[in-house]
C-alpha cells in the first residue's frame, strides 16, 4: 500500500512515511493509491470485536506488514483505545437520532474516539508534532486562533505545561492557523529543522481512526434498521470524509449528511458545483482578480466549524475528478489565485450520490439544545446540535423525499464535542427550555453540564506564546527561541 498526493506531483510513500510527512511537498494531501475493500465476511468477522481490536483490523488494511508489523498496530490500537476509552454507541436521544459518541474520558477532550489514536503512533515514529487546532489536540506544537476557540478550550490547551509542548496563540482564525501550518510544511528547511508532522486531519492517520467508528456503529445498529444515514457536523471535512471512505470500502451507508453552520462552503458546493469561501463568487467574477477579497470565517456558536476552506475536501475531489490529480491541482490553484472554482456536472452528480447537506444557523442551534433537553434530559453541545438539526430536517421530510432513501431509514448523529466546553451556547439553549426555567444563576446552569475537571481549569497555571505577526517566519522564530525543546528518541516500530 503506497500513499500518493492529491495533486500528483510528489513521490509515493509508505504509510509510516506519509504519517511523518503530513503534507505532501506539492501542497497536496496524502491518500492511499487504492482504497482497500472490507473482507467479504466482515460483518461476521468484526461483529464482536472491541473498538480497539476493530481499529487494529481496519488500519491493517491500509498498512503493509513490511512497513509496520500488524502485531505492532494492534499494540498501538490497544494503547489508544483501551477499556477506559472504548467506544460506546451512546444514548438514544430520540428514536430517530442515536448518537455515535465516546465514553467521556477524564481529560474531556473533544473527539475522544480518534484523538488518542494519533498520539501513540506518532510518539513511536517522530520527534516533533505540529498541528493547527481548534482546541482538540493532545500535545506537540499547537496553534490556536484567538478568535476561533472557546475559553474552556483555550484553558485546556494553555494549561499543558510539559516541556515538549508549545502552544502558540495566533491572532486570527482556524483558517489562519491552518495556512501557517501549510506554509511551514512547504518550506523544506523548516521541515528538516523541526522534523514536522501534522496531527490534525491533514494527516491520513486521523482519517483512519474516524473510519473505525462508522464501521463499529453500523455493526451495532444494522440488525434493527434497513438503512443508516449519518449526520455529521462538518468544518474541515475530515470526519464526513471518513464516512465516505467507509461507504466506498463496503459499509452500506445510505447517505452522509454534511451538517454545516453559517460557514457553509460545503453546502453551497453541493447545491451549485462552485467551491469558494465567498458566497458571491462566480466563474465570471474570477476574471476580475482585483475584485477578489479573501473571505473570513463568520463567528458562530459552533466555533470548531468556523472554517471557510475545508482542506480535506480535495481528497474527495480526487475520487471524483475526471482527470484525477491534474484536475485537483488546477482547482486548488484556481482557489488560491482566483478565489474559487467550478467543477463539471459529473463531479457534482457523484458527490450527490453520497452526500446530502444542510445549513444550520445559530438560532436553530440554540433552539435544538433547548428542545432536546426538555424532551430527553440530554444536553447537546452546539456542534452536535448542528448534526441533530440537519437530521431532523431530512427525517421530517421538509426536503424532497427523493433525497432520502425509502424504507426503514435510521439517522445516526455524530456527537463531536462535550457541552462543557461551550458554555455560552449551551446556556442560551437551556434558557429556552422549560426544564431549566427554575435554574437561576449561571453557576447553577454550569452544574448541569460542566464536569469538575473542566471547572477546575479556571484556576490552573497556563503557558502560551502569543503571535500577532501571523507569518510562517515568525512562528519558526518562536519554535526556535521560545520553546524549551526536549529530545524525544525515535523508536523502532
Amino acid at each position: 500500500m503506497r500513499y500518493i498526493s492529491t495533486r500528483g506531483q510528489a513521490p509515493a510513500l509508505s504509510f509510516s512515511a506519509a504519517v511523518l510527512a503530513g503534507l505532501a511537498p506539492d501542497g497536496g494531501l496524502y491518500v492511499p493509491e487504492r482504497l482497500p475493500q472490507l473482507p467479504a465476511d466482515w460483518q461476521v468477522k468484526y461483529h464482536d470485536l472491541s473498538f480497539a481490536d476493530l481499529a487494529a483490523e481496519l488500519v491493517a488494511l491500509f498498512v503493509d506488514p513490511s512497513d509496520i508489523p500488524h502485531a505492532d498496530l494492534r499494540r498501538l490500537a490497544l494503547k489508544s483505545f483501551g477499556p477506559h476509552s472504548r467506544f460506546a454507541p451512546g444514548a438514544d436521544v430520540t428514536p430517530l437520532h442515536p448518537l455515535a459518541r465516546a465514553v467521556p474520558a477524564p481529560a474531556m477532550m473533544t473527539r475522544r474516539t480518534n484523538a488518542p489514536h494519533r498520539t501513540p503512533l506518532k510518539i513511536e515514529i517522530l520527534e516533533v508534532v505540529l498541528g493547527a487546532t481548534l482546541g482538540f489536540k493532545d500535545g506537540g506544537g499547537q496553534f490556536h486562533g484567538t478568535s476561533s476557540i472557546s475559553p474552556v478550550q483555550e484553558a485546556q490547551m494553555t494549561s499543558v505545561l510539559d516541556e515538549n509542548v508549545c502552544n502558540v496563540a495566533v491572532d486570527g482564525t482556524f483558517d489562519d492557523c491552518q495556512a501557517l501550518v501549510k506554509q511551514l510544511f512547504s518550506d523544506p528547511a523548516a521541515r528538516d529543522e523541526f522534523q514536522l508532522a501534522a496531527v490534525n486531519s491533514i494527516n491520513f492517520a486521523r482519517i483512519l481512526a474516524q473510519i473505525t467508528y462508522y464501521v463499529h456503529s453500523y455493526l451495532r445498529l444494522k440488525d434493527q434498521h434497513d438503512q443508516l444515514v449519518y449526520s455529521v457536523p462538518s468544518g474541515n471535512f475530515g470526519d464526513v470524509l471518513a464516512g465516505m471512505y467507509a461507504r466506498a470500502m463496503g459499509v452500506p451507508i445510505a447517505k452522509l449528511v454534511i451538517a454545516t453552520n453559517a460557514n457553509d462552503i460545503l453546502h453551497r458546493f453541493l447545491r451549485s458545483g462552485i467551491y469558494s469561501p465567498d458566497p458571491a463568487w462566480t466563474p465570471k467574477s474570477a476574471a476580475d482578480a482585483a475584485a477578489h477579497v479573501p473571505a473570513t470565517a463568520t463567528p458562530t456558536l459552533s466555533p470548531a466549524m468556523d472554517i471557510t476552506v475545508a482542506s480535506n475536501f480535495e481528497r474527495a475531489l480526487l475520487a471524483w475528478a475526471p482527470n484525477g490529480a491534474t484536475d485537483v491541482r488546477q482547482w486548488m490553484e484556481d482557489l488560491k489565485t482566483q478565489g474559487g472554482f467550478a467543477v463539471p456536472a459529473s463531479v457534482v452528480d457523484q458527490a450527490r450520490q453520497v452526500f446530502l447537506s444542510h445549513r444550520v444557523p445559530d438560532h436553530e442551534i440554540v433552539d435544538t439544545i433547548g428542545r432536546y433537553y426538555d424532551a430527553c434530559d440530554y444536553i447537546l453541545d452546539p456542534h452536535t446540535a448542528v448534526g441533530v438539526r440537519a437530521a431532523e430536517q431530512f427525517g421530517a421530510g421538509l426536503f424532497p423525499r427523493t433525497t432520502v432513501p425509502a424504507g426503514n431509514v435510521h439517522f445516526v448523529c455524530l456527537s463531536t464535542a462535550h457541552p462543557g466546553k461551550f458554555g455560552d451556547a449551551v446556556h442560551a439553549g437551556l434558557r429556552r427550555s422549560r426544564r431549566a426555567q427554575g435554574v437561576g444563576s449561571e453557576e447553577a446552569l454550569d452544574a448541569l453540564f460542566v464536569p469538575p475537571v473542566l471547572q477546575a481549569l479556571k484556576n490552573v497555571p497556563r503557558r502560551v506564546v502569543r503571535v500577532q505577526d501571523g507569518t510562517a517566519a515568525e512562528v519558526a522564530r518562536v519554535l526556535r527561541s521560545e520553546w524549551p525543546m526536549v529530545e524525544v528518541q525515535k523508536a523502532k516500530l
